[in-house]
């Protein structure tokens, strides 16, 4: 069995200024009408009028600072909406019964106006339940728009904080799973570069001892944790170290040619994407390609998107399309980073493979 736990949705940065600067607003506005409404009926100072008016306001601001606690607990337990209504109302009007209170005991006596003698006679004084209501009703409209306004903008920043939170949580759960890709890729270039060695130590130790040395770069490269994203200019001479490695193992059996355009080299693309797809060209098209295999790097930048192709002589096998661990874990992590922004092929034209990737940093 499981409890749910709820952490409590802070106030709004300065709420408590804007609350002091809400009720001594209101109540200047207040004691400013009431004096310009009631001066040609009543005699009351505007210092007296002005005090009275203070004095309710700073009711109203006791009253709805006390309704701060309940109200937050309605937003970070929230009911159904008919609970919540009955709720809200019940708060407001046990909030304006103080209010009420104040208002009459500070309601000015009623010292009229002499009236001419063909006026006629004053009216009767206002009953109890007159007093009552006149500043009731208002008192009760005002803490009712008070509490609905207060639960709209802590359910919007509740809303809010959620949602960052589970966008954290994804962040989190991505960067992981990007981890783990990025961990599976090691071994995997490791056993293929140390069998290419392999096969040089006893034909050419000294070639061996240099390739181990670029085997080191494309480690140490491989290894290092960054940003799920680098730019092409980085992959590069880790591609061209991992290439010398296997061109000094086939010598003139690989034969490689570059075309990159500079503005390519600025945009971005996972770590070892490159290397991925010019080790899988290599080790399969040394299987299906009549030697000497030849391999074609092009990269370009089009409308803001990175364009890269990987072609290499030789036949595409079926188990070439889906089945190289290196292609499954390149094509998880375009998933991941590049969600309806990228396009990975492999196909075949001609007597050549084809790899191509594209993907765009922001979608349009």
């Amino acid at each position: 069995m499981t409890t749910a736990t709820s952490h409590r949705t802070p106030l709004p940065q300065g709420f408590w200024g804007f609350q002091s600067g809400l009720w001594l607003t209101l109540s200047t506005l207040l004691g400013v009408g009431l004096y310009s409404l009631m001066r040609e009926v009543i005699e009351v100072a505007v210092v007296e009028a002005m005090w009275r008016t203070f004095a309710i306001g700073g009711m109203g601001f006791v009253v709805t600072s006390l309704f701060v606690s309940p109200l937050r607990r309605l937003v970070d337990q929230p009911l159904s909406t008919p609970a919540t209504v009955k709720r809200v109302v019940g708060v407001s009007f046990l909030g304006a019964l103080p209010c009420v209170l104040v208002a009459w005991l500070v309601r000015p006596p009623p010292r009229f106006h002499e009236r001419g003698g063909g006026a006629g006679p004053l009216p009767p004084p206002p009953s109890l339940a007159g007093e009552l209501l006149f500043p009731g009703v208002p008192l009760l409209m005002l803490l009712l728009a008070w509490s609905s306004l207060f639960l709209t903008v802590m359910s919007n920043l509740r809303a809010q904080a959620e949602q960052v939170s589970r966008l954290a949580m994804q962040a989190q759960a991505t960067e992981a799973r990007l981890d783990n890709l990025r961990q599976e890729l090691n071994p995997h270039f490791l056993f293929n570069a140390l069998n290419s060695i392999y096969g040089a130590v006893d034909e050419d130790p000294a070639r061996a001892q240099q390739m181990i040395l670029r085997l080191s770069e494309v480690l140490r490269y491989s290894l290092r944790r960054g940003a799920p994203l680098v730019p092409l200019s980085d992959e590069l001479p880790i591609v061209r170290a991992y290439l010398d490695i296997e061109r000094t193992r086939f010598d003139d059996r690989l034969q490689i040619s570059e075309q990159i355009a500079p503005a390519a080299e600025r945009l971005s693309l996972p770590p070892l994407a490159l290397l991925t797809l010019v080790e899988n060209a290599v080790k399969h098209g040394m299987r299906s390609s009549p030697m000497p295999l030849r391999l074609r790097l092009v990269a370009s930048a089009e409308g803001g998107a990175l364009h890269i192709v990987v072609a290499n002589t030789g036949a595409l096998a079926a188990q070439d399309r889906d089945g190289a661990v290196g292609l499954k874990n390149l094509r998880e992590r375009l998933a991941t980073l590049f969600p309806e922004r990228h396009l990975f092929t492999l196909t075949q034209h001609d007597d050549e493979v084809q790899a191509s990737l594209v993907t765009r940093v922001e979608a349009t």
